[in-house]
């Protein structure tokens, strides 16, 4: 049977969608919960590329708004599957204007079948110095939720992209696309 792998560039998407005055509430900003519909949608359609199969969202690990976003304004959206195992991908979304960061949010999908079972999920291939950054960070806030008293920044301050990179040629859910030698 062949391995399943995907580059973390393969499920990258951008989106772009302008905020009109139908999204906007009382204090004449967009309401927080179309900017949140929208990463969603991006959190998915993500997922989706990267796995082949239909997604749902199982957690919103992290949502910060950063800045209000104004009717009239553009909002896009930067989506990238940053963390796989085998049951389930993280999606990190970066939302911003022209001028300004507006949000970042992290969101756990699950993959499922026609007959709503779970799938093998491709292994991600990390090809940068960047993704192996992210794959780490995400990896550390999934275990800072479920196992750790130590507070998530505080171990991503600490990471250092060398440790990281022998903790990745561990993983079994990954595969360096890069060598040592074009850091």
């Amino acid at each position: 049977m062949e391995e399943l792998v995907r580059n973390a560039a393969h499920s990258r998407i951008i989106t772009t969608n302008e905020m009109t005055e139908n999204y906007e509430h009382l204090a004449g900003k967009i309401h927080c919960w179309v900017i949140s519909s929208l990463v969603e949608k991006a959190a998915y359609e993500c997922a989706f590329k990267h796995t082949d199969l239909p997604c749902t969202t199982v957690s919103i690990d992290s949502f910060i708004f950063h800045s209000p976003l104004n009717v009239g304004q553009n909002l896009t959206l930067f989506a990238s599957v940053n963390f796989v195992n085998q049951n389930s991908v993280i999606v990190g979304i970066r939302g911003e204007t022209e001028q300004k960061h507006i949000c970042t949010a992290f969101l756990s999908m699950v993959p499922r079948n026609e007959q709503n079972r779970k799938n093998p999920i491709p292994k991600l291939v990390l090809q940068t110095t960047e993704d192996v950054r992210r794959y780490m960070e995400a990896k550390i806030r999934r275990e800072a939720s479920i196992f750790s008293e130590v507070t998530t920044e505080q171990r991503i301050a600490e990471l250092n992209i060398f440790r990281a990179l022998d903790q990745v040629r561990r993983d079994r859910n990954v595969v360096l696309g890069f060598e040592l030698t074009e850091l």
